[in-house]
């Protein structure tokens, strides 16, 4: 009887849930995309915040981006985009998502634009 009672309590406790559960501590990825480049290969909504320069207007809201490790098209709409002129000498800090549509390039959708006064 006692040998059933013991198996008994080792099944239980072997089949309960435990709250020590174990958890990765290892070099975490870095959550937010910082260049053009890493922009343009990352996953559909990761965060971004690019600097670097507006080098051309693409159409309404949409803008070619470039940093120094290449070039992507962000789209900015009218009520994030700066009250002062922004000139392609400009340095912008931009925030956002990144935007990926199937058979499309990825683009960056800007929740923010801060000027970087130099």
């Amino acid at each position: 009887m006692k040998k059933l009672f013991v198996c008994f309590v080792v099944f239980i406790l072997n089949n309960m849930p435990s709250t020590a559960m174990a958890q990765y501590v290892g070099p975490l990825q870095d959550a937010e995309v910082k260049t053009a480049t890493m922009a343009s290969r990352a996953a559909d909504g990761m965060p971004v915040t690019l600097e670097g320069f507006l080098i051309d207007k693409i159409r309404d809201e949409h803008y070619t981006f470039q940093d120094a490790s290449g070039s992507i098209e962000v789209e900015i709409e009218r009520e994030h985009f700066p009250t002062v002129p922004v000139a392609a000498s400009t340095k912008l800090r931009l925030r956002g998502k990144v935007d990926k549509d199937f058979a499309h390039d990825a683009t960056v959708e800007v929740d923010q634009v801060s000027i970087i006064v130099q």
